[in-house]
């Protein structure tokens, strides 16, 4: 059995703010983040697979009034690192909503 790898967020988002309308980010904008991050990962979460920090901007994206994305990612909290997590042969990538923090700007 491989040995679960915790995998933290720490999720900068700088929202979009129309001068006339105001912040175009949803007000449930955090909660639908941290879903399109979840969902994504249930697609990657296999056995020695590399936790590739670059494709975790697409689900990102598809929330409305995101204009700008800091991604940090880590095995401890709080996550430090900008950079692709490396998953042994005899581990797999264990993603959860608890573990992600997102804070909009």
């Amino acid at each position: 059995r491989p040995t679960e790898s915790n995998i933290y967020f720490e999720i900068n988002i700088t929202e979009n703010i129309d001068p006339t309308e105001g912040p175009l980010f949803p007000t449930d904008g955090i909660q639908q983040i941290k879903d399109q991050i979840i969902s994504y990962a249930t697609t990657i979460s296999g056995i020695g697979e590399d936790v590739i920090l670059n494709k975790f901007y697409t689900p990102i994206n598809n929330v409305a009034g995101v204009i700008g994305i800091d991604i940090f990612l880590g095995t401890i909290t709080p996550p430090t690192q900008q950079s692709n997590i490396s998953i042994s042969n005899n581990q797999i990538a264990s993603f959860s909503e608890s573990r992600i923090t997102v804070n909009v700007l």
